[in-house]
């Protein structure tokens, strides 16, 4: 969280955001101290439950929705923690807010890196151009539960259910089908896509990102935390871009290519067990 957190602080125009912190029941000592200094240096609103549930994620989703509803917000950025900036690229935020006046068939874009791995899951892409940024809208992917959003969207599809879950459930009917922990219990992230699907808005992605997802990242489950967990060596878990790298995303961007995670975000100081996005090491702690 302070990772992610700190990048936001460094990367982005702060006099353009307000800054949600949602908290759910973290355990470690350090965690309020810190983000109380915080809170109050940054002017952040923070909500912190003090229990834990199998659909905390969309618990703390709602609450961010409903707040940036109340005060009148037009799109709102999921960033789970797990999500670093990699370098300041202040023109994407004016970028975004001309998509959406002008583009309404599009309800979510993305200006992070993508997986390498994923690539061929990508299916049919359409291109098109915003000032001198390319854009991908995703003709077969659905909305997913990150990224920025129109906030008016939910005022058509109604807040995330209250039973849906993040992992381990599985989809009722139709796209996303999956197996899980909870059998008959729904993804939220499939029902959202779902809606927006039938509402025929895509998402996008920007060929000039400059958020990186972490590899080998520690992870809970329930109240069981699994990978290693342990501070940054450095100040950021992974490298901030030098030049030659951003040169390198803008030359993708010219070939309408897309850049990778696994290529751009390096470890720093510290070596990684997998590129995957989880932790491979089979290690669990309880949190209770």
């Amino acid at each position: 969280m302070k990772n992610c957190l700190e990048s936001i602080i460094e990367c982005v125009d702060l006099d353009r955001v307000k800054l949600l912190i949602c908290d759910n029941n973290t355990v470690e000592k350090e965690f309020d101290p810190y983000i109380n200094e915080m809170a109050s240096k940054y002017n952040i609103e923070v909500q912190k439950f003090t229990d834990r549930t199998r659909n905390e994620l969309y618990r703390a989703m709602n609450w961010a929705i409903k707040y940036g509803l109340n005060n009148k917000f037009k799109i709102i950025n999921f960033i789970q923690d797990d999500y670093q900036y990699m370098y300041r690229r202040d023109d994407h935020l004016e970028e975004i807010e001309r998509i959406f006046k002008k583009q309404s068939e599009i309800v979510q874009i993305h200006t992070n890196m993508v997986w390498k791995r994923k690539r061929k899951g990508q299916g049919k892409i359409k291109i098109f151009k915003r000032n001198n940024t390319r854009y991908a809208i995703f003709l077969e992917k659905r909305a997913v539960d990150n990224g920025f959003t129109r906030l008016e969207v939910y005022q058509k599809t109604g807040l995330y259910p209250t039973n849906v879950v993040s992992w381990g459930g599985n989809t009722k009917v139709g796209f996303g089908k999956r197996p899980g922990r909870y059998k008959g219990v729904e993804n939220g992230e499939v029902w959202f896509g779902r809606c927006c699907a039938q509402m025929h808005m895509n998402r996008i992605n920007s060929l000039c990102p400059n958020l990186g997802m972490m590899y080998d990242c520690a992870y809970v489950r329930g109240d069981v935390r699994g990978g290693r967990y342990f501070p940054p060596p450095g100040r950021f878990y992974m490298k901030m871009l030098d030049q030659k790298q951003i040169d390198q995303i803008i030359r993708n961007n010219k070939k309408k290519k897309f850049t990778y995670i696994e290529d751009l975000c390096i470890a720093d100081g510290w070596e990684a067990m997998t590129t995957d996005k989880h932790s491979p090491l089979k290690e669990y702690q309880s949190i209770k």
